[in-house]
């Protein structure tokens, strides 16, 4: 047999006791010391703190202890108060066993790594794990430096009205340019962000500064067009989005400008609905009453569900790029359930936008299938404003961008078609 420490921690804790109370949480926590110490009769479990649980026991092989730990989370999630709820595990065994302090200092480490990530209940500890633990810990730690000094920006990329041809707005996108690492991709430091749940910080950074670059794009007399601007769903575990919304919006006078909330729209990813609270809902219901646009992102990228278009009063949906990048596979599949989707939520007058966009062919199936919107390199790459001003600086002329009158006018006449028979 050979030592093992296991490190737990509890599935979105915080959020439980927010919504069900502290009492309900420590019953939670009771539940999970119970199963973990069923399991494992033979070693040592014991609470470190909060939601956290440690336990060293011997096992004679990986599988069995993988059958062990997903044994502890369907029992969880079974008995858990009819709450959607379970287990993580960062896991160092033997080999990496040089003393039980460092042996559960790793475990920690792989427990980081895996906290987030629903599909998924344990994660053993590698060599490479020091390296993101230590990339994780440089973001944490200059995250806020990043965002005082500049070096988080707002990159805008365009989106085409496919109908015209011309530009109907931007997704504002964040792009970290650092003094010591250099440009590090988004890929990279979000997810280190939402493992340590700052992603509320990062997002109404990213929503202020659009508020604050629509007054320099407004004296440069570049097109005010609308805005998307992602959210997380963790944000909402954190903050009242709604309220930090208005009070920005407040803070900018965006007013004076001529624009209303409904020139911003509030991306969430579709997997970020997945499993929604009554506090989620009644949060979104807020930012849509409040004016704001409610747009799905990611639409397509995991097992969708058409409970979506019931249960949320959306604006649109957003296709994954996959979808669009892999037309031909599986026989055509995606062509199919593109068209089908796009039908659908034209007769719920919910509309539709496609990222990814390539090449022309891709371009002319959209425009068959009568998608509204496109997103992708073929039409614009993400630029900061920057970039923007010094192409005006030397006389490079401006996409072609609709009116404000335009768009109004092609929105209600698509509000007038959305409920003729689209199949």
């Amino acid at each position: 047999d050979e030592p093992v420490v296991m490190y737990f921690d509890v599935d979105s804790m915080q959020s439980y006791n927010n919504q069900y109370g502290f009492q309900r949480g420590d019953e939670l926590l009771l539940l999970v010391a119970q199963v973990l110490s069923d399991e494992f009769m033979r070693g040592l479990v014991a609470r470190s703190a909060a939601d956290h649980f440690i336990v060293i026991d011997k096992f004679r092989g990986r599988e069995e202890l993988i059958t062990r730990l997903n044994r502890a989370n369907d029992r969880i999630k079974a008995e858990a108060f009819g709450v959607t709820t379970g287990i993580h595990a960062g896991i160092c065994t033997g080999e990496y066993f040089t003393s039980t302090a460092v042996a559960i200092d790793h475990a920690i480490r792989a427990n980081k790594l895996v906290s987030d990530d629903l599909n998924t209940v344990c994660k053993f500890y590698e060599d490479d794990d020091d390296t993101q633990f230590r990339h994780n810990r440089y973001v944490v730690e200059n995250f806020f430096k990043a965002m005082n000094n500049g070096w988080i920006k707002v990159y805008y990329q365009g989106l085409m009205r496919l109908e015209t041809g011309a530009g109907m707005g931007f997704e504002a996108l964040a792009r970290w340019k650092d003094p010591i690492k250099g440009m590090i991709p988004p890929d990279h430091f979000i997810p280190a962000l939402e493992k340590y749940h700052l992603m509320h910080e990062l997002d109404l950074y990213m929503f202020e500064q659009v508020c604050r670059e629509l007054e320099l794009r407004h004296s440069a007399g570049l097109p005010i067009l609308p805005v998307s601007v992602n959210f997380s769903r963790q944000d909402f575990d954190y903050i009242d989005v709604a309220r930090e919304l208005d009070r920005i919006i407040k803070k900018y006078r965006i007013e004076e400008y001529g624009i209303n909330k409904s020139f911003f729209m509030i991306e969430i990813t579709e997997q970020g609905l997945v499993g929604a609270t009554e506090k989620f809902h009644e949060q979104l219901a807020a930012i849509r009453k409040s004016g704001f646009k409610l747009w799905v992102d990611d639409f397509g990228s995991g097992y969708s569900s058409l409970n979506v278009f019931s249960s949320f009063d959306i604006d649109l949906i957003k296709f994954d790029m996959d979808l669009l990048k892999n037309l031909d596979a599986h026989n055509g599949a995606n062509r199919v359930i593109l068209r089908a989707m796009v039908a659908a939520a034209k007769k719920l007058g919910i509309h539709t936008l496609c990222e990814g966009l390539e090449t022309e062919e891709q371009k002319q199936f959209l425009i068959d299938i009568g998608c509204e919107i496109a997103q992708g390199y073929m039409y614009h790459k993400p630029e900061g404003l920057d970039t923007i001003f010094e192409r005006l600086n030397v006389g490079i002329p401006i996409p072609k961008w609709e009116s404000n009158a335009e768009r109004i006018q092609l929105e209600k006449l698509w509000a007038e078609n959305s409920f003729d028979d689209a199949f």
